[in-house]
């Protein structure tokens, strides 16, 4: 057996401890075991509430021969650890089969900065910014193997502005 996470007295409860702990799953199902006891010999009732972060800005699905416009003036910079400090949309899409994909955005009207993140957003597979024959509106050419992902639409050093990607 593997611990991923551990704590005893922690977070803002004293001797009642809250875990933070943030769990990847790369390969469906995980399966994980929440261990609860007392320090020591200690033994007593418990309560344990379990919250998870959720993906709350995706925009919508994006899929093959699709197209999707919105702007970013504005928006939420909700990928600040990743890429430009100004706002962004992220859209989910799904590849059934291992698959060469292109999204388009040379019809934007700002500096575009298209990339794709796995489903939890842990990882950035694949960047495009300047990229294609559109100046500064990228065309990002990705292989991509079966799986669910994340595009995020955002612009160059924080720039914002119209989209449209294909």
């Amino acid at each position: 057996m593997i611990e991923f996470a551990g704590c005893n007295d922690c977070g803002p409860c004293g001797s009642q401890t809250v875990l933070d702990a943030e769990l990847v799953c790369d390969q469906a199902p995980c399966n994980y075991v929440l261990v609860v006891e007392g320090a020591g010999s200690s033994e007593g009732s418990y309560s344990v509430t379990m919250t998870c972060d959720s993906i709350d800005d995706i925009e919508g699905t994006i899929s093959c021969g699709e197209i999707v416009t919105g702007s970013t003036v504005g928006a939420t910079n909700s990928m600040s650890s990743a890429g430009s400090h100004g706002g962004d949309h992220m859209y989910s899409f799904t590849i059934l089969e291992t698959s060469n994909v292109q999204f388009n955005s040379c019809q934007s009207d700002y500096d575009t900065y298209l990339r794709i993140f796995s489903a939890e957003l842990t990882e950035e597979l694949h960047s495009c910014d300047d990229c294609g024959d559109c100046g500064t509106r990228s065309v990002l050419d990705a292989a991509l193997e079966a799986g669910n992902y994340i595009l995020l639409v955002e612009g160059f050093a924080g720039v914002e502005g119209s989209y449209t990607v294909q």
